[in-house]
């Protein structure tokens, strides 16, 4: 169905095309939504925090400085958790639930 891509919105046509079909109720965005949350702010919080403590050592993980993959992986734990709201529990549904009056031409 060629015209079924450009119907979708951005985000669906992503997931469409990564294989997801993300079907999720209400509730299960909202506790998603509050378990990418706390991921999200601990690794904010132990990114540049305790855990770069704990990580400033003369040590080499796969060749590398400990400290440099430390700072690495808290980025890319942030990265997913941005892609998985993006993709899960954002929606544009979300937007017509409100009581909006859609003017009439």
């Amino acid at each position: 169905m060629p015209g079924f891509f450009a119907e979708q919105p951005a985000h669906r046509r992503l997931t469409y095309s990564l294989g997801f079909r993300p079907n999720m109720t209400a509730p299960a965005r909202k506790k998603l939504a509050v378990w990418l949350t706390v991921l999200f702010l601990l690794a904010v919080f132990m990114g540049p925090g305790p855990g770069m403590a704990l990580a400033n050592r003369p040590v080499v993980w796969f060749g590398m400085p400990a400290l440099y993959i430390w700072g690495v992986g808290c980025f890319f734990i942030e990265a997913g958790v941005v892609l998985a709201a993006f993709l899960f529990v954002w929606r544009d549904d979300d937007q017509k639930t409100g009581d909006q009056k859609t003017p009439t031409a």
